[in-house]
Order: C-alpha cells, then sequence, then structure tokens
C-alpha cells in the first residue's frame, strides 16, 4: 500500500487532474458562444477587469447573495490559502531559511508553524461540517444537492481529519517528508514516510485531486467563464 500510494499514484494524479483540467477548460472554451448579457455590462474594460476580480477574490455576488455563505466561503478559501502556504514549507522548507535571516531557531518555527497549522486545521473542519450541516438541514438546499456533493464533503472532511491526526498524534519529522517530495519530483525511488496518518492523508488528497476536475470543486476553472457571460457587451 506504501509503494502504490507514494511511488505509482502520485503519478496517475497528477496525470488524472491535468488531462481533466485541460479537458475541461476546452470544452468551456469551445462551447457556443451565446449573444446575451445578464447584468449590466461596465462602462469601461477597466472597470470590467475590476469587477472580473473582484468575483475573483472577494466573491461579490456572493456577498450580494448570501452574507452567511460568503462567510464562510471566503473564511474557507483564506484558510485554504495559509494551508497550502504550510504545506510548502514543510516540502521545500523555504521558509524556514527567510525566518532564521530574522533571527529564529529552528525549534521556534516548527512551534509556531505546529500551531498555526493545528489552528487553520480546526477552523476548516469547523467549516466544512458547516457546509455539510446545511446542506442537510436546508430543505431548499437539500432538494438541489446531489450524491456527489455530500461526497465531496466527506471526502474534504477525510483529508482534514487526518491531517489533524497525523499533526496532533503522531510525531512526523519534516525533513523525512522533504527528502520523500525531493527524490519524487527527481524521479528517484523515493522512500514515503511509514506513518498511517499520513499514508491516510496523502491517499485521500491524491483522490481528491483527481476528482477535482469532474466536480463543482472545479468552479475556480470555470469562473471566468461564467463571469465572461455575466459581463459580455
Amino acid at each position: 500500500m506504501y509503494f502504490f500510494v507514494g511511488q505509482i499514484l502520485p503519478f496517475i494524479t497528477l496525470f488524472v487532474f491535468l488531462t481533466g483540467a485541460v479537458y475541461k477548460i476546452i470544452h468551456w472554451a469551445k462551447s457556443p458562444s451565446i449573444k446575451m448579457t445578464l447584468t449590466p455590462t461596465p462602462p469601461t474594460n477597466t472597470r470590467r477587469r475590476l469587477r472580473l476580480l473582484g468575483d475573483y477574490f472577494l466573491f461579490r455576488r456572493e456577498f450580494a447573495a448570501n452574507r452567511s455563505i460568503w462567510v464562510l466561503g471566503w473564511a474557507f478559501h483564506l484558510v485554504l490559502f495559509f494551508i497550502l502556504i504550510g504545506h510548502l514549507r514543510a516540502f521545500f522548507g523555504f521558509f524556514d531559511h527567510w525566518a532564521m535571516g530574522f533571527g529564529f531557531s529552528e525549534e521556534q518555527i516548527e512551534s509556531v508553524t505546529h500551531l498555526g497549522g493545528t489552528i487553520a486545521g480546526i477552523i476548516l473542519f469547523a467549516i466544512v461540517i458547516s457546509f455539510l450541516i446545511r446542506r442537510f438541514w436546508i430543505k431548499r438546499i437539500r432538494e438541489i444537492s446531489t450524491a456527489s456533493d455530500f461526497l465531496i464533503l466527506l471526502l474534504l472532511l477525510v483529508v482534514i481529519i487526518s491531517g489533524n491526526g497525523m499533526r496532533l498524534f503522531t510525531a512526523l519529522d519534516p525533513v523525512d517528508i522533504r527528502f520523500y517530495f525531493k527524490d519524487l519530483f527527481a524521479f528517484i525511488q523515493a522512500t514515503i514516510p511509514q506513518n498511517p496518518w499520513f499514508l491516510c492523508h496523502y491517499f485521500s488528497v491524491q483522490i481528491l485531486l483527481m476528482t477535482i476536475p469532474f466536480s463543482k470543486l472545479f468552479h475556480f476553472g470555470g469562473l471566468y467563464f461564467s463571469s465572461e457571460l455575466l459581463y459580455r457587451e
């Protein structure tokens, strides 16, 4: 299992994700263009671009439609961004060299990142649970939800719980993770950390990545095309 998840599945995941993403984007780009504007078009290209940026980064339309969903969605993406930064730090250690330049020791850096990652993981868990409860609790949302909507949320929970478990209940050395990914990216036989929590987290993340292009999680890829329809002249 460790060999398959650590040596073979990463390349399958990369292929499926990239192939699926490219296929979806090409499909959207080739879809027939409807000469129709659904909302008033900004009078200048500059204002139109600013409105697009507002959709991308501030979730402007969600803010106008539902403030509670806007708060949860914006918090989810913000926390996810910091978690991704933390994962890059675990993979490559670039943050460590920068922090040491300001006089922080390795122990202090590890303590801060451990605390920050733990808090972020707990917040992300609470947000996803809120999304799941919302789909069960609100009748209108429950009626339009599909099995894939619930499965994606459950898969996210597996990713988050295994990540929190790896951080809280095991003593996994970040150096081992860095050496593993360094060898993996260099196409050298890599030694995956022999840790059940890491195995579960790594496996569930790869499954999640392979499902993204074929699920609603790929909304970041289609946002440009939907905004083009909304703000087309």
